[in-house]
């Protein structure tokens, strides 16, 4: 019966060996149920005997991560370009849970672009680019990098398309410990566009009156020219006025010129006060400006 029983331990351990993997999710004592099932079945009144008592360590977990990044841009629409991008740091590892019961690494990370993921070099790093930037993760220490640290920028030449909300680039890694378990998180790095506002000139034209009939160009008629840094702003809208006397509004055209016609009485107003105002009210890409000018009665 001894021999028997020695069997019986033997083939109990080597099962439970087996389904490790699935009992510590649980813990130690349906594994030690378990045992004293299977032994009381083939040899009665021997499982009190058999039953060896291991602690099953809990599996480690993955946990998510963010991170964001800052776009400074210049420009708008089409025109849209990058001045200069933040980059992102950090340790995905930093938060997850179980890592010292149950030592996992990381063995791929994927994204939109490559789900099927990226898997780690012969110096465990991992490089995977989205489109919109680079992340580069160590899945092991090297050098003076520690396991799980990573950093991500933007790619040069790209223009993400968060001018008008952020964008969210998102990277999934995959943690698996030595029994081939594993657990997913993701890390979402978050692009948010700064406009880097430029600075504008605006200079109003004086406004020429004629009490005899308008033959001439430019009787009548307020303008003004919006540049920067020596050139033209186009698309902008200009607004004309006699302190709080609205007198119209203009947009600049390909030469950073915006003209408008005046009323007579808006005119009149012009001439009582000797002068008018242009005004640009800035927008995310430029800052404001603003000029007065004389009226001249010819």
């Amino acid at each position: 019966m001894k021999a028997r029983l020695s069997g019986v331990v033997g083939w109990v351990w080597r099962d439970m060996r087996r389904a490790r993997g699935a009992l510590r999710r649980v813990g130690s004592g349906v594994a030690i149920a378990v045992a004293s099932m299977l032994v009381g079945v083939v040899a009665p009144g021997y499982a009190a005997a058999a039953v060896i008592q291991t602690p099953v360590a809990a599996q480690s977990q993955a946990v998510d991560d963010t991170n964001g990044v800052t776009v400074t841009t210049v420009g708008s629409g089409l025109s849209l370009s990058v001045v200069s991008a933040t980059t992102a740091s950090g340790n995905v590892l930093a938060n997850d849970l179980g890592l010292a019961s149950d030592p996992s690494s990381i063995t791929s990370v994927s994204d939109a672009k490559s789900p099927g993921g990226v898997t780690p070099d012969t110096n465990g790093v991992i490089v995977i680019d989205s489109g919109y930037g680079t992340l580069i993760l160590h899945a092991q220490a090297f050098g003076h990098a520690a396991a799980g640290d990573y950093g991500y920028s933007l790619d040069k030449g790209v223009v993400p398309p968060c001018s008008a909300a952020p964008v969210d680039d998102i990277f999934t890694y995959t943690l698996t410990d030595g029994y081939s378990d594993s657990t997913t998180a993701t890390l979402d790095i978050t692009l948010t566009c700064s406009p880097d506002q430029q600075s504008t000139s605006l200079v109003a034209a004086p406004q020429l009156s004629l009490f005899a009939p308008r033959t001439s160009a430019g009787l009548g008629v307020v303008s003004a020219t919006l540049t920067s840094g020596g050139s033209p702003v186009v698309g902008q809208p200009i607004s004309f006025s006699v302190g709080a006397w609205h007198l119209c509004t203009a947009t600049t055209n390909s030469h950073g010129v915006a003209r408008c016609s005046l009323t007579l009485v808006s005119e009149l107003r012009v001439l009582l006060a000797n002068h008018y105002a242009a005004t640009f009210a800035g927008d995310a890409a430029y800052l404001a400006a603003s000029n007065s000018t004389p009226a001249i009665v010819l």
